[in-house]
């Protein structure tokens, strides 16, 4: 996706963009919740759950 995107474009994302590192197991947003934005995966995997903890669909950069 970002392979296309133009020079200026990728600098303005670094300088807007918040890195953060997160545990093991952590929730990064729940159902219902407004989103705070994009979130850019840059490293390691995500999984998309429902309440009832069942993964839904794993997300990875590898």
């Amino acid at each position: 996706v970002f392979q296309r995107l133009a020079g200026r474009y990728l600098q303005v994302l670094r300088r807007i963009a918040r890195p953060r590192t997160l545990a093991s197991g952590a929730t990064v947003i729940e159902a219902g919740d407004a989103g705070p934005g994009l979130f850019i995966l840059l490293k390691g995997t995500w999984a998309v759950g429902d309440s009832s903890d069942h993964v839904l669909e794993p997300i990875s950069t590898a």
